[in-house]
C-alpha cells in the first residue's frame, strides 16, 4: 500500500510516519495505530481518507506470489525481491478518484450551441 501510495505526487503532502499510520488503519484498529505511532486520529484522518482509493486498487489486485528457490532457505525467503506494475494501479487510482472527487471533468454537453449570455442576464458588477 505505501509503495503504491507514495509513487502519487500528493504523498508529499503527508510526513512519512502519518503515511504509515494511515496506511496500517486501513488494516487493523485505531487503538493499535495510536500506540505504535503515537498519533491521534485527528493528525492522521485526512490521510486516512485520501488513501481509501489506493486501499481500494490494493485489495482488489491479486497478492503477488512469493517465488521459492531450492539455493534459498525458507528463512531467508523475505529476502526476496517482489515486483508488481504500480503504474497500472496508480493509473487505477486515478481513475477512481476522478468519479470519488465529483466525476466528470468537462461539463456536460446540452447539444446547442454555446453563446454568452445577453448584457440584461449578466449578474450586477460582472460587466
Amino acid at each position: 500500500l505505501l509503495d503504491l501510495c507514495i509513487l502519487a505526487i500528493d504523498s508529499l503532502e503527508f510526513q512519512y510516519r502519518i503515511l504509515a499510520a494511515a496506511a496500517l488503519c486501513h488494516f487493523t484498529s485505531i487503538e493499535v495505530v495510536k500506540k505504535a505511532s503515537g498519533l491521534e486520529w485527528d493528525i492522521i484522518s485526512e490521510c486516512v481518507d485520501w488513501m481509501v482509493p489506493f486501499v481500494s486498487v490494493v485489495k482488489s489486485t491479486s497478492p503477488v506470489k512469493l517465488k521459492t528457490f531450492k539455493k534459498i532457505p525458507m528463512e531467508d525467503r523475505h529476502n526476496i525481491q517482489t515486483h508488481t506494475n504500480y503504474l497500472a494501479m496508480l493509473d487505477e487510482v486515478n481513475y477512481v478518484n476522478t468519479f470519488r472527487k465529483g466525476g466528470q471533468l468537462s461539463p456536460v454537453c446540452n447539444g446547442g450551441i454555446m453563446t454568452p449570455p445577453k448584457s440584461t442576464e449578466k449578474p450586477p458588477g460582472k460587466h
